[in-house]
C-alpha cells in the first residue's frame, strides 16, 4: 500500500518526505540548542580551526 501526504509542502515536506519538512528541522533545533548551552557552559565547546597560510 503506498501512501500520500496531503497539505502544504513546508509540513509534508512535498514529494521528498517527511524529512524535508520543517518539523525535522525544529525537533533537531529543540535538541541541539540545549546541548549546545550545556557544553559552553561546561567549557566542551572547541574553536574552530583556520586553514594553514
Amino acid at each position: 500500500m503506498t501512501t500520500y501526504p496531503t497539505g502544504p509542502d513546508l509540513l509534508t515536506g512535498g514529494e521528498f518526505g517527511l524529512e524535508a519538512s520543517i518539523v525535522p528541522v525544529i525537533v533537531s533545533l529543540l535538541i541541539a540548542i540545549p546541548m549546545l548551552i550545556a557544553a559552553h557552559r561546561r567549557g566542551n565547546l572547541v574553536p574552530m580551526r583556520r586553514g594553514r597560510r
